[in-house]
């Protein structure tokens, strides 16, 4: 029996997929696969499945997803890594749309009627305000977050000779 194994083996890992190849006493070569159920519950969760439903593919229940979640670490981290992957697969085609979309609102602007010209500013207008408040609030969570480091890092230089004192 082979077996695939994910790309980051743990000990005790995570190992989605066993694969087998068997020979009839015929001389005849098959393939099997076996998908772990735990692994195809990774999957359903990573593309926005609930716990009932991942549950059910695999005929569980919720609960089984649950326990999984809870007892078993490499679990979790792999459908986050699953999250990830889908989320730059959705974020590659959103962005290869970008340009088409972008052409479209123009036309809309050249449009013949003043309808659909009102609505392509007011799309513009809209999607303009909400991705410089997004720019700002970004701005603003960074700073936060520096400031934040060096109050850490005061705070620790503060204590430090207080913890000495209580040592001696």
């Amino acid at each position: 029996m082979y077996e695939y194994l994910s790309r980051r083996r743990r000990p005790g890992g995570f190992r989605p997929i066993e694969i087998s190849i068997e020979r009839s006493p015929l001389g005849d070569t098959s393939l099997h696969f076996h998908v772990r159920p735990s692994a195809l519950v990774a999957l359903l969760l990573a593309e926005g499945q609930s716990d009932a439903a991942a549950g059910m593919a695999v005929g569980r229940s919720a609960k089984y997803v649950q326990r999984l979640r809870r007892s078993n670490p490499d679990f979790v981290a792999r459908v986050g890594e699953l999250k990830e992957y889908r989320t730059a697969q959705v974020a590659a085609g959103l962005g290869s749309l970008l340009e088409r979309a972008v052409s479209a609102v123009a036309r809309g602007l050249e449009a013949d009627r003043t309808t659909d010209q009102l609505r392509a500013a007011a799309l513009v207008f809209d999607r303009f305000r909400i991705f410089r408040s997004e720019t700002e609030a970004q701005e603003q969570l960074a700073a936060m977050k520096v400031e934040i480091a060096e109050l850490r890092d005061a705070l620790a230089a503060l204590s430090a000779p207080a913890r000495q004192e209580v040592q001696s």
